[in-house]
């Protein structure tokens, strides 16, 4: 959302904005930058964000003078011209969070520093690297509080795993004392030790406190 193509949304008429869902608009426009040899079809998509809470998009920072703050926009970029803007949003818009995943799959789970000299063997890597992701999604989704359920793997190991503690001894027990003083986070520590327990109930581990 650089200021040149910033600049050419503010100038879409009124009209021109489609309504597509409740606090959805979208309208169009054609664009060539610079640097390009040709000019683009760019789908604006524009959302309001006291009625979409967890509006997508940017805001226009430049303008700020120019009643603009009440909406979050987004471009998609697109060389098809056959179909209305609305269907370009409806097709493209599920897969326009694809970048940012592959950028978590790089950086948290390794994806860009791994390859063998067997394909098979590379893509087996791959798929283990993807399977621990879902695994990963699971768990945000259904243990972590709503405020950190689009958090990421490296900021949630820092909070949640990378804990400091003690392996020590009362009486005849092991007891690993974890410096933890969150609520929270604390409950949090204990399920997985039941989890523990119930998946191995054979295994002896040290109690948590």
């Amino acid at each position: 959302m650089y200021s040149n193509i910033a600049g050419k949304i503010i100038m879409i008429q009124p009209e021109k904005w489609k309504v597509v869902a409740k606090g959805i608009c979208v309208s169009e426009l054609l664009f060539k930058p610079d640097a390009w040899d040709k000019e683009r079809r760019y789908v604006v998509i524009r959302q309001q964000k006291d009625i979409k809470e967890n509006a997508l998009g940017k805001s226009l920072p430049l303008f700020d003078n120019i009643d603009m703050d009440d909406y979050r926009y987004s471009v998609i970029v697109t060389n098809i011209y056959c179909l209305p803007a609305i269907e370009i949003w409806r097709q493209l818009r599920n897969r326009s969070n694809d970048e940012n995943i592959i950028k978590e799959l790089k950086e948290d789970f390794g994806c860009a520093g791994f390859a063998v000299e067997s394909f098979y063997g590379t893509e087996a890597a791959l798929q283990m690297c993807v399977f621990s992701y879902n695994l990963f999604l699971i768990f945000r989704k259904n243990l972590l509080l709503d405020s950190e359920k689009t958090k990421r793997l490296k900021t949630i190991r820092q909070k949640y795993f990378v804990i400091p503690g003690g392996l020590g001894k009362d009486g005849n027990s092991d007891i690993l004392r974890l410096n933890v003083i969150d609520k929270f986070k604390n409950s949090f520590i204990q399920s997985f030790d039941m989890l523990k327990k119930w998946l191995l109930p054979n295994t002896q581990s040290p109690q948590l406190i």
